[in-house]
């Protein structure tokens, strides 16, 4: 899980870096901030982990308290972001939001395994 927000992470600055200089600072703005508020929920449910040894607990509080976060989070940036990109905000949150699955269904054997079953 650590390893995958990590990914999330490093995708979401090089895009919006990379936006930000060939499209401009409202795309590339609007790219970073949709994606930290997909990424910054899921880095309070691995810290909820250290806490919490239930797994069930952790599944279903995690996911409550990261969907309340990242609707506060999205809302926030919108209101945030002056003038957005909303195409690019739009697919920062897909490619952020779909990206674990990608990472998990193509890229799970170059993963070390972070999760104990």
């Amino acid at each position: 899980m650590k390893q995958v927000i990590t990914i999330q992470l490093i995708i979401t600055l090089s895009a919006s870096i990379l936006l930000w200089a060939i499209v401009g600072e409202s795309v590339g703005r609007s790219y970073f901030w949709a994606g930290l508020s997909i990424i910054l929920p899921n880095l309070f449910v691995i810290f909820l982990s250290f806490w919490i040894q239930s797994k069930q607990v952790i599944f279903w509080l995690g996911a409550f308290v990261n969907k309340f976060i990242s609707a506060i989070l999205l809302a926030s940036s919108i209101k945030y972001l002056k003038d957005p990109s909303w195409i690019a905000f739009l697919i920062g949150v897909i490619i952020t939001v779909y990206l674990p699955v990608v990472v998990m269904g193509f890229g799970h054997k170059y993963l070390k395994q972070d999760i104990k079953h």
